[in-house]
């Protein structure tokens, strides 16, 4: 299923299963725990640590895991706010189409670069540049799809 076909209804999402809280800490699922010296947990140094905003998002478009800039971008604490939430509703004032064609083609593992307008927790106008690119498993299928926010 496109993730333009999945914002047809709200339930269109029922074959995922429920992730547990994002965040950075103790919270992050089981699926981004990996074993110590394994490619994953770079890859988790590297989200948790870099300074631009990054989302980590289910093939269904669903956030799974957001570091601390992250949730900062949106005042949420624990990610209350941003977990668990589809990732175009993280970009309201920007062209959903847009961005559901960007999220296509991560699927289809292309790499997609744009601007995109929103607002800041305090509704302020917010320019990002946005890198979205597929994450694949070790048989090279799309396990998940990376966004990396960077304020224009």
């Amino acid at each position: 299923m496109r993730l333009h076909e999945s914002l047809a209804t709200s339930d269109s999402l029922g074959a995922e299963t429920p992730l547990p809280p994002v965040g950075a800490g103790a919270d992050t699922p089981t699926a981004l725990r990996p074993a110590e010296g394994s490619n994953a947990a770079l890859a988790l140094v590297l989200m948790r640590s870099l300074p631009e905003s990054i989302y980590l998002i289910s093939t269904g478009g669903r956030v799974v895991f957001a570091n601390q800039p992250g949730l900062a971008r949106f005042d949420q604490q624990g990610g209350a706010g941003v977990g668990h939430r589809k990732w175009l509703e993280l970009w309201p004032d920007h062209d959903s189409q847009m961005l559901a064609g960007a999220f296509d083609d991560a699927l289809d593992g292309d790499t997609t670069r744009l601007t995109v307008q929103s607002r800041d927790h305090r509704g302020l106008p917010l320019s990002c540049n946005l890198t979205i690119a597929p994450v694949e498993d070790a048989s090279g299928a799309v396990s998940h799809v990376l966004c990396i926010a960077q304020d224009a």
